[in-house]
């Protein structure tokens, strides 16, 4: 309606959008004058869609901006969904059918897809920002082709390299006290997995990516997540066939349905060389994934903590501090940041306890928990306090507090 009593302003606002342009893709643009190929044909074209636009727009106060080419459409479509904004968490990876795509569509992919095989190896997708400093390019460890798996003598699948196995362990640690998932999960003489993830509320993203270490190809080759009742997982399987020293990729959509303590179970299985083997792995993957802060005044933080109590909802551990700096406030911050929750100021009498609270999302109602935290110094020992309307959520907590602060057990 106020558009209707400025005639200037509504004819430029409701003015007929002129005509994209069919445009090439500057990557190749850049690759054909590399090549010494002409360009003229493109710039005659952009320039007539400008003289286009120009005649159009004239007059008009307010003026139109227009993608370049599919390539800047695709690179503003993840800046909006890296700030939160626009599509969401749809936007993060792509699980559409490509047979569901357009012949554009799909041709820009497998022109992707090939850059992607052509690039030096996981270093090019785990950023040197984000991968941690042990993880080594493929073509590092491709420099001399690793030897064949030994065949058991009973013929069944080879087990996982015991050393690689207890790294991937501890790595799952690790991994969920960062602040986002992101890293190398899992490597030996054959392959090495890395794992890139994005959460938002009670759903996650996770591209998983497998290189073939091996001089030889990988066949049958299968990635599957589960069973695991407290998530919902949609994937988009990896090819069954990896080349050597190529990656493959396996996208999963995750949706959390209830808190869970076990870590969802990932198994990978191949052949190389005539050779079966079989990774009995899991995903670093915790209810604080999909957990975030909430605040209250003392008096609603206390109505809650006392309506938390019994069937296991209400626990509390004293546990010897691993080193005299976990009796610290600092340390103690920062071990409560990992679960992704708020810290309270003014709740506790006592200004050196920790207080936060926080919920955790699922696909219905979501979770609550409460946590604090008491040090005392003269005897080095740690309480710690958890209350949750889900007993299993409260032990999750107490879990990830006793891994960061006390003495392994």
């Amino acid at each position: 309606m106020a558009l209707a009593g400025t005639h200037d302003l509504s004819k430029a606002v409701f003015a007929v959008m002129p005509v994209y342009p069919e445009r090439e893709s500057s990557v190749l643009k850049l690759v054909k004058k590399k090549r010494g190929e002409s360009v003229a044909n493109d710039e005659d074209r952009d320039r007539s869609a400008s003289v286009v636009s120009s005649s159009v727009a004239d007059g008009v106060a307010i003026g139109s901006i227009h993608l370049d080419d599919d390539d800047n459409a695709l690179g503003a479509q993840a800046a909006v969904s890296n700030t939160g904004g626009g599509g969401g968490i749809d936007s993060l990876l792509d699980l559409s059918d490509p047979s569901e795509q357009p012949p554009q569509q799909q041709q820009q992919q497998q022109q992707q897809q090939q850059q992607q095989q052509a690039s030096s190896g996981l270093e090019d997708i785990f950023s040197a920002a984000t991968a941690p400093p042990s993880a080594a390019s493929i073509t590092d460890l491709f420099a001399a082709p690793s030897p064949a798996a030994p065949v058991l003598s009973h013929g069944g699948p080879t087990p996982p390299d015991p050393t690689a196995l207890a790294t991937h362990r501890a790595t799952l640690s690790a991994m969920q006290l960062q602040p986002s998932l992101d890293g190398v999960l899992y490597e030996d003489a054959n392959v090495q997995i890395g794992l890139r993830a994005q959460f938002q509320a009670h759903q996650g993203k996770i591209a998983l990516y497998f290189g073939n270490k091996a001089a030889a190809q990988m066949t049958d080759f299968t990635s599957v997540v589960g069973p695991f009742p407290p998530l919902e997982v949609q994937s988009k399987p990896p090819p069954s066939v990896v080349d050597p020293r190529q990656q493959a990729q396996h996208l999963l959509l995750i949706q959390s349905v209830q808190p869970f303590v076990d870590k969802a179970p990932l198994v990978v299985t191949f052949t190389l060389s005539g050779t079966t083997h079989h990774l009995p792995l899991h995903l670093p993957l915790s209810p604080f994934s999909f957990s975030s802060g909430v605040t209250y005044a003392a008096q609603d933080f206390f109505a809650r903590w006392n309506a938390c109590v019994g069937n296991g909802k209400d626990r509390q551990l004293i546990v010897k501090a691993k080193d005299p700096s976990c009796l610290t406030k600092p340390v103690r911050d920062q071990a409560l940041n990992a679960l992704h929750i708020s810290q309270l100021a003014g709740v506790d009498p006592n200004a050196d306890n920790n207080v936060a609270a926080g919920v955790m999302a699922t696909k219905g109602d979501g979770v609550e928990m409460l946590v604090r935290v008491e040090a005392n110094m003269r005897d080095g020992l740690l309480r710690v306090s958890v209350r949750s309307a889900s007993a299993v959520l409260a032990e999750a907590v107490e879990g990830l507090l006793r891994l960061q602060l006390g003495v392994p057990q």
